[in-house]
């Protein structure tokens, strides 16, 4: 079983992701680390301080750890990090139309299905947690789990790691646009849960998760909105 703890930076991933790994006993795969340790990346944006991922290098790798022996052929089925701008621009552009309607509309049918027991096999070959705010775009996967923050939060959150204000602005407006749940979605469709992390301890995520998991409730895209943040 393959499962995906993605979210804005400050949600709470690293936290919880562990917790659920230790929890399951799945071998976790921090992409921060990953990138680091492989040296998965082609240099670093002096103005927004991150490093430039090289995304078919990362996706390679991940095959490499879940074993699989069908590659996807990086030019034809990953999602580029090229695209993250236009995926963000025509969120922008749309956010006060339709984009949760969409999500529910696609999601609300697939999601009745969706209660069924994802049965975890406790062996850490079998089981694999990948946690990071690229994860979601790994092809494969059982479970995507988007973490969520109200912004005000998550901003408090961010400036206590010593952030820059331009950095800290951007992850506030992708959280307020659901960027990482629009793009989870747009590639594992009704796999994507959304859980926010704003008030409710790491321990009681973990409750939840093991509901979602284990088919006792599920949580669809498209039901957190924080795009009262952006005003107008």
């Amino acid at each position: 079983m393959i499962i995906l703890l993605t979210g804005t930076p400050g949600t709470g991933k690293t936290t919880i992701s562990h917790l659920l790994a230790e929890k399951l006993g799945c071998q976790l795969v921090d992409i921060n680390h990953l990138v680091e340790e492989k040296h998965l990346y082609t240099g670093l944006d002096p103005e927004k301080d991150y490093k430039i991922v090289d995304m078919d290098a990362l996706e390679r790798e991940l095959f490499r750890i879940v074993g699989s022996e069908n590659i996807v052929d990086p030019k034809k089925d990953s999602i580029k990090d090229s695209n993250k701008s236009s995926i963000k621009d025509s969120i922008k552009a749309s956010i006060k139309t339709s984009i949760k309607d969409s999500i529910k509309a696609s999601a609300k049918d697939s999601h009745n299905d969706s209660s069924k027991d994802l049965t975890i096999n406790s062996t850490k070959n079998s089981c694999i947690i990948i946690e990071g705010h690229l994860s979601h775009y790994f092809p494969r996967a059982d479970l995507v789990v988007v973490f969520r923050t109200e912004p005000t939060t998550l901003s408090e959150r961010l400036r206590k790691r010593g952030w820059k204000e331009t950095k800290i602005r951007e992850n506030l407006e992708a959280e307020a646009l659901d960027i990482c749940t629009w793009e989870a979605h747009e590639i594992h469709q009704e796999k994507v849960n959304e859980v926010e992390t704003t008030k409710i301890t790491p321990e009681e995520v973990i409750d939840v998760l093991l509901n979602v998991i284990y088919g006792k409730k599920s949580f669809p895209a498209g039901k957190i909105d924080f795009s009262g943040y952006l005003g107008g």
